[in-house]
């Protein structure tokens, strides 16, 4: 069936920008995962080049349907594909892997392209995974076309995978493909994380930054320096540049993440909202990102940078939503944060950083959400081991002030925004042992409000704490000696 739109302007003039995304995350790298037949277009695709872009740092280029029926309208071909930002990302890309999607009920890729070492490479990693790949697949799906988006960098050359519809479907628990099931990052199967690693160590990193290469008059050498481990020679640790300094390892997590910057910004009339993360954000600083929107489009707010980010949505009596993402920094995932706010007239946007949080922890960042009405003080929630941040969103038309209790710090305050319905979103933080630090109090009573506890977490030292305000933990026992 030929393509409804032969361009990406003719696209654009023909459907609403609420049908389609489209999602570039730069990376210091020459190598490009793209999906531009993502999303609902060729269902999978999207969650697959996330992944794989992810393990290795590499750049990614999506452009998903978001339409609730009908998204191959948005099919633009491979060699027709025209889309600025993904023209120009291209052009600075040495080598590129293309995800696709086919109809089919047999397991089976379908691999092509004219980066023959790549295409070879991935298509053998596969096979050793046990997948099934076709190697002399059909002419119109080969991407050997030198228009073909996926070939258009520097090398000439790019990888193309064509995945059936079977082998797109068993990615995703009971073959389930809907977009409430693969939106959430929890729902892949083993089949889905064998195939990323089989792409992965086929692709391969792009070398550590401190590999040191010397030329001996006839080729390059390397000469990284090397360590003995007591039993063999090693490559020095790998540095990295982590935002601040070179670094050889991570910083450690400790028991309570320190809060270190915050950003805030307001806009109207925006489809998107963007605001930088905390100058001086480092490698592994967990961010809390906050979107408030006054009405809009039921979908919206959702995070579009930086990609692979759930947030969680919370929606007032009002109709006013709040929107909570976290996630550790690195920087590979941007220094701006980008909400879809589409329809909304106002919004409201904070972010916040934290250092020393354990980043391989898998537990939920928001622990609990509670919400009021007609109220002029706001109980907090026990706060949760670790540091606790506590966010309130108040919706009132005479609220100018408040005040957190002994023992939170405030962190970032909007008072009074979105006109006659002033809407003031707050955020203080405190040491989580498990009591509640008490009232955030309200110098008005607010119509509606929601307060909402997420936890940074943190790594155990074993040692005893002493909290102020914390009902479980500012007691002194009879035992307890301070020296």
């Amino acid at each position: 069936m030929a393509d409804k739109y032969g361009s990406w302007a003719a696209l654009v003039v023909g459907e609403p920008t609420s049908n389609y995304q489209v999602t570039v995350q730069k990376t210091n790298t020459r190598t490009s995962h793209i999906g531009i037949h993502a999303g609902g277009i060729e269902i999978g695709t999207s969650e697959l080049a996330k992944a794989v872009s992810a393990r290795l740092g590499q750049n990614l280029y999506l452009m998903e349907g978001l339409k609730s029926a009908e998204n191959g309208d948005l099919h633009i071909t491979s060699t027709r594909f025209d889309e600025p930002q993904a023209v120009a990302l291209q052009a600075s890309m040495e080598r590129t892997v293309s995800y696709h999607g086919m109809s089919g009920d047999a397991l089976e890729t379908h691999i092509g392209g004219n980066d023959t070492v790549l295409r070879d490479a991935i298509g053998k990693a596969l096979e050793a995974a046990g997948f099934t790949v076709v190697w002399n697949t059909a002419e119109e799906i080969n991407g050997d076309d030198p228009r073909n988006i996926a070939n258009r960098n520097t090398s000439g050359k790019g990888v193309q995978l064509e995945m059936t519809t079977a082998m797109r479907k068993s990615f995703f628990p009971n073959n389930d493909w809907s977009r409430s099931v693969r939106t959430n990052p929890k729902n892949r199967t083993p089949a889905f994380y064998a195939y990323v690693d089989a792409i992965a160590s086929a692709v391969g990193a792009e070398g550590p930054p401190n590999a040191l290469m010397v030329y001996d008059g006839s080729k390059w050498v390397d000469s990284t320096p090397q360590v003995y481990s007591g039993s063999k020679w090693l490559p020095n640790p790998p540095l990295y540049w982590d935002g601040a300094e070179w670094m050889a390892s991570p910083m450690p997590a400790r028991e309570f993440p320190e809060f270190t910057a915050s950003t805030k910004g307001s806009f109207s009339q925006r489809d998107t909202a963007s605001l930088a993360v905390p100058a001086g954000t480092r490698t592994n600083d967990y961010i809390v990102s906050l979107c408030a929107q006054q009405a809009g489009e039921q979908r919206s707010p959702r995070l579009s940078s930086p990609a692979g980010v759930m947030p969680t949505l919370y929606t007032l009596p009002s109709g006013i939503r709040l929107h909570i993402a976290a996630w550790p920094w690195e920087p590979a995932r941007g220094k701006t944060v980008t909400w879809d706010v589409t329809g909304s007239p106002n919004t409201v946007l904070m972010n916040l950083s934290y250092r020393y949080a354990n980043v391989g922890s898998s537990g939920a960042a928001v622990t609990g959400i509670k919400e009021y009405s007609s109220a002029s003080s706001l109980p907090l929630m026990a706060s949760q081991r670790f540091t606790s941040l506590y966010v309130a969103l108040t919706v009132s038309k005479t609220l100018t002030g408040f005040a957190w209790p002994d023992g939170v710090v405030p962190r970032a305050q909007q008072l009074g925004t979105f006109g006659a319905d002033r809407i003031s979103l707050i955020a203080g933080d405190t040491p989580g042992g498990g009591g509640s630090p008490g009232s955030l109090a309200l110098d008005a009573t607010v119509d509606s409000a929601v307060a909402v506890l997420v936890t940074i977490p943190g790594a155990t030292d074993g040692n005893a704490t002493w909290i102020l305000g914390d009902s479980a933990y500012s007691n002194l026992g009879s035992t307890t000696y301070l020296g």
